[in-house]
């Protein structure tokens, strides 16, 4: 059997695209791994050849579709939806734009858990093309996949890091700050430009906070290895270069994958990443720092409500002392999370994929 996968985000996606082809190897199966964007943009090439069955990362407006099926020279026959995108805000499921529309719905869609399942069929996705799975992140913070992940003695030489101080690293979320007038526009189209102009505030002044946490921390302790991990969408500015200059034990680092800092640091802080579901899974522990509330709008129901952090004597405290506590309630990991002992979610889309290609399921993804 032949596949194509589209990734859309390296640091996201691709180790898990690389899970997918290796599983798929071992059957016998093989995995084309595109950057679609680079097809459509660059090489202006299309695929000469059909698929037996096409993962994409992503599938909600019918353009989406038609993006993927444009890139080949065949029809498609069969595309499963892989949805990187499970765990939203209020206001993202108000404005449905990570639901599939009209012909993606005839795609096969892969959840996370029973909740994202119920939430496709409540809008419309028939129940037959919702498959629970898992996820194949969550697969990767388990402990089958941790010999993956770099030591800490690799991070000390690579990032010239004192092995024998504390790590502390901070996962960053704050990709509205200093936005451009054009990424104002675009979000204040989907989401309404008072609910842009009020994350932006949250935003920029949750930040600004943070980092006068940060500096006091360190201006107060030279025992320690700080690391500021930005989003992959943030824009970093003098205020934060600043730190850098003032601070040799202030790190701002970019590369290397989420699971090999959090399976070397000692200390995590977070804001609102999702990064604390692979902090759970890798059997960690991290505190959220919300020095200010965020917008009833921007609640996803997973990192709501717990034992935040508020101010600078809690953040200096879970740095400085043992805290075992998680900060949210772990039910709600769990409830978005389907947890198979036995099987692993990259084995049942392999599974699946097999399924449907053995089952010579054809699906309606023409308007005929």
């Amino acid at each position: 059997m032949d596949f194509v996968l589209f990734y859309e985000g390296i640091e996201r996606e691709l180790q898990n695209a690389y899970l997918l082809k290796s599983e798929l190897k071992r059957r016998g199966h093989t995995l084309l791994i595109c950057e679609p964007y680079f097809m459509l943009n660059s090489s202006k090439e299309k695929l000469k050849f059909k698929p037996d069955a096409v993962l994409v990362p992503y599938l909600y407006e019918d353009y989406h579709l038609d993006y993927f099926k444009s890139l080949f020279e065949c029809r498609l026959e069969r595309v499963v939806n892989l949805q990187y995108e499970q765990i939203l805000s209020k206001k993202h499921y108000e404005t449905k734009l990570h639901i599939p529309k009209k012909l993606n719905r005839n795609a096969i869609h892969l959840c996370w858990g029973e909740k994202w399942k119920n939430v496709l069929i409540k809008e419309g996705v028939p129940e037959e093309n919702c498959f629970v799975t898992g996820s194949i992140n969550v697969d990767m913070d388990r402990e089958r996949f941790r010999m993956l992940y770099k030591s800490r003695d690799e991070i000390a030489i690579g990032y010239n890091l004192d092995i024998n101080k504390k790590w502390i690293i901070f996962f960053s979320s704050f990709a509205m700050v200093n936005l451009t007038q054009s990424r104002i526009h675009y979000h204040s189209v989907r989401f309404g430009k008072d609910n842009i102009d009020e994350r932006i505030r949250i935003d920029t002044e949750s930040r600004k906070i943070i980092l006068q946490w940060i500096e006091k921390y360190l201006s107060e302790n030279n025992d320690c290895e700080f690391i500021y991990r930005p989003h992959p969408g943030e824009t970093l500015d003098q205020d934060i270069y600043d730190i850098t200059y003032k601070y040799d034990n202030f790190h701002i680092i970019k590369n290397d994958s989420v699971r090999s800092w959090i399976n070397v640091c000692d200390k995590i802080h977070t804001w609102m990443s999702t990064t604390i579901i692979d902090v759970y899974f890798m059997d960690k522990n991290c505190s959220v720092l919300r020095p200010l509330p965020i917008a009833d709008w921007m609640k996803s129901g997973l990192i709501d409500e717990g034992d935040f952090i508020t101010d600078y004597e809690g953040f200096c405290e879970f740095n400085n002392e043992e805290i075992t506590k998680f900060p949210i309630d772990e039910s709600l990991i769990l409830e978005n999370f389907y947890i198979d002992d036995e099987k692993y979610a990259y084995e049942k889309i392999c599974d699946l994929l097999e399924d449907i290609v053995n089952r010579d399921l054809k699906m309606n993804l023409y308007n005929e």
